[in-house]
């Protein structure tokens, strides 16, 4: 099993996917280092492991490695939806620098399948441009092939590591409020006309 360290007081620890054992040999080595890493739990959930070594005497046989395991999707989805919903086919979306979904989606893929956190890789431009650490606001096709007005950014995470976040409508809910007002504007020129 792989994770990806997102913080460590000790900048020896920022290595990409490595594994778990080998992460935590490194915490158990390492008097008071503290770390966030990003992985999958036992029922392939995606959670951030937060840990700590921690010394009760001078002996590495008197240590105790301290995980604190935390459901990515109750703290990240709360914050990322701030705001309130995004009318009925909004999303935010959050992947890493290689364009893997961190939380899950909104909505399936185009096949009906629901992906699992880093396991599926988006290839939509928005998510591409924001895992590549662009900004900006698009009118693109998303994941499921629908046409959507999409902004995006990068999120620095840690030293050297960001992820990209996109919040996104279907474009044809976002326009549907001016697509209204040129309808009721025709139909008032017309009856003065």
């Amino acid at each position: 099993q792989k994770g990806q360290v997102l913080h460590s007081s000790n900048p020896t620890f920022m290595v990409r996917h490595q594994t778990l054992e080998a992460y935590r040999k490194l915490v158990e080595a390492d008097r008071g280092t503290k770390s966030i890493v990003v992985t999958k739990d036992r029922n392939d959930e995606l959670v951030l492991i937060i840990s700590m070594a921690i010394y009760v005497g001078n002996s590495v046989a008197d240590r105790l490695v301290l995980e604190l395991y935390v459901d990515s999707d109750d703290i990240l989805r709360p914050m990322l939806q701030a705001g309130g919903r995004i009318g009925d086919t909004g999303e935010v979306v959050l992947v890493d620098a290689e364009q893997r979904v961190l939380i899950n989606l909104e909505h399936p893929l185009p096949n009906g399948e629901r992906p699992a956190p880093l396991e599926y890789r988006i290839d939509a431009p928005p998510e591409r441009w924001a895992a590549a650490g662009a900004e900006g606001i698009v009118d693109a096709t998303d994941y499921r092939g629908i046409a959507v007005l999409a902004a995006y950014r990068p999120i620095p995470v840690a030293a050297g590591i960001h992820w990209g976040i996109v919040v996104k409508q279907d474009r044809e809910e976002a326009l549907a409020p001016v697509a209204d007002s040129i309808k009721i504007g025709r139909a008032t020129w017309r009856e003065r006309g």
